[in-house]
């Protein structure tokens, strides 16, 4: 399980019989809005890859990556971590 996955599980289980539901509901709403949690929140999209030389499938496959990779350590969403991934790849 990737770290937000973690944190909600835990609130979800502080919590189990719903006494502090709207303190639970806020923190998971504060989660959601702060941690990346779909390719749409990452620091980079498919058309700085493009501009980078990436094409076709390459693109999304690449995003998945790394929504997989920031999803365990919400800290590499970074432009400088994505890029520096990328380089490794092609070297």
């Amino acid at each position: 399980m990737g770290q937000v996955t973690n944190r909600v599980a835990r609130l979800l289980v502080s919590d189990p019989n719903g006494a502090d539901s709207g303190r639970t509901v806020k923190r998971l709403i504060e989660i959601y809005e702060r941690e990346p949690l779909t390719i749409a929140d990452l620091k980079i999209d498919g058309h700085e890859l493009m501009n980078l030389g990436l094409s076709g499938p390459m693109i999304g496959e690449t995003l998945r990556l790394f929504l997989d990779s920031v999803l365990r350590d919400p800290a590499r969403n970074d432009q400088a971590y994505f890029r520096e991934r990328l380089k490794s790849r092609v070297d």
